[in-house]
C-alpha cells in the first residue's frame, strides 16, 4: 500500500507583511498537506512607517504575524523609492541556495531579491512559482524603455516553472513576455473575505449612525472613493465629474483617504454648497467596513499602476456597484458588464455620463448591486490557498517528491 506523501515544503518569499496576504498564509499554514514558512525581505509594516503618498505615518491595526511561521532577513536595499534595488537580501539568497524545501513561491519579480532568489531556488533543485500584480495597461507598445523592460522580465522569469496570474490583464502581461500556456495558472486575488462578510453582518442596521458620523444625509445614495489622494488615483477627476453631473444634487460623495491633493479637493467641494461631499480622512483596516456599509457604489478612476484594485473586492463584498477606469486591473474580471461600468481613464465626459445615467436609472444600479455577491464569490482566501497548495504539490511531484 503506497505511503502518503509528506507535506510539501513551501517557502514564500515576499517583501514585507501585507494585510491582504496574511490571511492566505494562515490558511496555507492550517493545511495538513503544506509545510509553510514565509520569508520576508524587510520588517516594513510591523512598525509605524512614513507613507509619503498618504502624508502620514501608517501602522495597520491588524495582526500580521499570527497563525503561521515567518522568518525575516536583513535588507541592504534602498530605503526610499521603488526601483529594483529596494530589496537586496544576501541572507535570503543564501537560505534559498541551501535548499531544504520543495517549492519557492515568489510574490513579485521587480526587485533584486526576486531576480537573484529565483536563480538560487532553481540551483537548489526546488520548484519556482511566482505571482505578481504587473500588467501592461497603459504601457507603450514599442520603444527602447519597453524593450529593456521586457528583456529584464524575461530574464527574471527564466527559472519560473509556474506563474499564477491574478486576472485577465496580468495574464496578458505574461503572454506578452512569451510564457507558454502550460506555465500559467490562476489564483484569485483576494481580501480577507470572511472578515468582510462578518463586518457586513455586524454593521447591518447601523447605517444611520455611521452616516451621521460623516454628516451624510439619510436620503441620498453614497458614492465612495477610497484611496490615496494623489494624482494617479485621479480623485480630482472624480470630483469634477460628480459636481458637473446630476449626482451633485441627488447623491453624496464620501472621500476616504489622505494625500497631497486633499486641500485642493476640499476647496473645490466648499465652492459647491448644494453638493454633499464629505472627507473621512484615513481609515485603518478595522474601520474601512464602516465606509462600505454606508456606500451604494465605489468609484476607482485611477490613471495608471492600479494593477488590480482590492478596494473593488471589498466594496463588492458589501454589495456595492462599481465604476472604474480602464486602467484598473480588475475591471474586466470583476466589473465590466457585471457589477458596474468602465470608462476611459482620461475621459471625464464619459465618467460624467455614467454618473448621470445612474441617477436616471436607479434600477441599473440595483442590478449591479445584486450581481456583486456572485461576482466576488470565487475570490476567497480558501480558494487561493487551495490553488497555491495544489500548484506547489504538482511542482514537487514533478521533481520526484
Amino acid at each position: 500500500m503506497p505511503q502518503p506523501r509528506p507535506p510539501v515544503r513551501l517557502r514564500v518569499v515576499t517583501s514585507h507583511p501585507i494585510q491582504y496576504q496574511v490571511p492566505v498564509w494562515r490558511a496555507l499554514a492550517a493545511r495538513e498537506d503544506v509545510n509553510l514558512e514565509v520569508w520576508y525581505a524587510s520588517r516594513q509594516g510591523l512598525e509605524a512607517t512614513a507613507d509619503e503618498e498618504f502624508g502620514l505615518s501608517i501602522r495597520y491595526d491588524v495582526d500580521l504575524l499570527g497563525g503561521y511561521r515567518a522568518r525575516f532577513f536583513r535588507n541592504w536595499g534602498r530605503r526610499t523609492g521603488n526601483g529594483p534595488l529596494r530589496y537586496i537580501n544576501p541572507g535570503l539568497w543564501q537560505a534559498l541556495g541551501e535548499g531544504g524545501y520543495d517549492v519557492a513561491f515568489f510574490h513579485g519579480l521587480h526587485y533584486a531579491t526576486h531576480a537573484v532568489g529565483m536563480r538560487a531556488a532553481q540551483r537548489a533543485g526546488a520548484g519556482v512559482m511566482v505571482r505578481t500584480e504587473t500588467y501592461d495597461l497603459g504601457q507603450p507598445e514599442r520603444g527602447l524603455k519597453r524593450r529593456l523592460r521586457n528583456a529584464y522580465y524575461r530574464t527574471v522569469l527564466a527559472p519560473v516553472d509556474r506563474a499564477l496570474t491574478i486576472g485577465t490583464a496580468n495574464r496578458a502581461f505574461y503572454q506578452c513576455l512569451g510564457l507558454e500556456p502550460y506555465r500559467l495558472g490562476w489564483a484569485p486575488y483576494v481580501v480577507d473575505d470572511a472578515y468582510f462578510r462578518a463586518a457586513r453582518e455586524w454593521l447591518r442596521g447601523q447605517e444611520a449612525t455611521l452616516r451621521a458620523q460623516w454628516q451624510l444625509p439619510p436620503d441620498r445614495p453614497v458614492l465612495l472613493f477610497a484611496g490615496k489622494l494623489i494624482p494617479k488615483k485621479q480623485p480630482a477627476r472624480l470630483l469634477e465629474a460628480f459636481l458637473s453631473s446630476a449626482m451633485r444634487t441627488q447623491w453624496a460623495l464620501l472621500i476616504v483617504g489622505e494625500g497631497a491633493l486633499k486641500p485642493e479637493l476640499e476647496r473645490q467641494a466648499a465652492e459647491a454648497p448644494d453638493a454633499v461631499v464629505r472627507f473621512a480622512g484615513f481609515l485603518n483596516q478595522s474601520r474601512m467596513p464602516e465606509a462600505y456599509a454606508v456606500a451604494d457604489a465605489l468609484a476607482l478612476p485611477s490613471a495608471y499602476q492600479e494593477t488590480w484594485g482590492l478596494v473593488v473586492n471589498e466594496a463588492l463584498a458589501f454589495g456595492c456597484a462599481a465604476i472604474v477606469s480602464d486602467r484598473v486591473g480588475s475591471a474586466p474580471d470583476l466589473v465590466a458588464e457585471q457589477t458596474g461600468e468602465v470608462f476611459p481613464y482620461h475621459d471625464v465626459d464619459a465618467l460624467r455620463a455614467i454618473l448621470d445615467r445612474w441617477v436616471q436609472e436607479p434600477e441599473r444600479v440595483a442590478q449591479y448591486q445584486a450581481a456583486a455577491a456572485a461576482a466576488i464569490a470565487p475570490y476567497t482566501v480558501e480558494r487561493q490557498a487551495e490553488v497555491i497548495a495544489r500548484e506547489a504539490r504538482y511542482l514537487a511531484w514533478s521533481a520526484g517528491w
